[in-house]
């Protein structure tokens, strides 16, 4: 009864870490969107720390091609996130600060929220993906009036290898501000929102 039992668990633990490791496949809207350029990527094995820190520099809010995207003046971009080896989060935070003089907001927090769903690709260019709730910030109501979680797809991430078993980052020579990772911040369409954010909390235990 025993090794069945051990087997048994085996088989589910082998089944969540794989759940674990599927992509949210997040398809964002065309607005509102925040986008991010040179974004340091690292993740330290030992404290779990998954950290990425780049600089907002655009947002568009109407989606229109015919206008450009409204530029971010001293912007920043953060997120930090607890991951473990199997690649599940268990908390984490998102901030973007900056300018938007054409929309009379000064240097303040645009968006904040907390983690609540995380996940990842296992093979091809490098891509993390979360959504984050609980928005604050200068530009929440934009996001909000849409959906009430923000979607983010951290994109070609060098050096990313499809897990967390081990230390990396995606620095040259460990240079500190030579990441070429790129980010958008936005929406998900429709009802179906609630229903990934259901399925993504799979992979994200929140601290007790």
């Amino acid at each position: 009864m025993m090794v069945r039992t051990l087997a048994a668990l085996s088989a589910v633990c082998a089944a969540c870490a794989s759940a674990q490791a599927t992509p949210l496949n997040l398809n964002l809207l065309a607005y509102p969107e925040i986008s991010a350029t040179q974004i340091d990527v690292s993740y330290n094995a030992g404290t779990f720390a998954l950290i990425a820190s780049g600089f907002s520099i655009a947002y568009e809010d109407d989606g229109l091609s015919s206008t450009p995207a409204r530029q971010i003046f001293g912007g920043t971009f953060n997120i930090t996130a607890n991951v473990s080896h199997a690649g599940v989060a268990s908390g984490g935070t998102l901030t973007i600060t900056g300018a938007i003089p054409s929309l009379s907001i000064g240097n303040t927090t645009l968006l904040s929220g907390t983690l609540q769903g995380f996940g990842f690709t296992t093979s091809g260019a490098g891509r993390i993906e979360f959504l984050f709730g609980s928005l604050g910030g200068a530009l929440a109501s934009a996001y909000t009036a849409r959906a009430p979680q923000a979607g983010v797809i951290l994109n070609n991430i060098a050096n990313f290898p499809y897990n967390f078993n081990t230390s990396w980052n995606n620095l040259v020579n460990g240079q500190a501000g030579t990441g070429s990772a790129v980010s958008d911040t936005g929406v998900l369409p429709g009802p179906g929102a609630a229903g990934l954010l259901a399925l993504a909390g799979l992979a994200v235990r929140r601290r007790r």
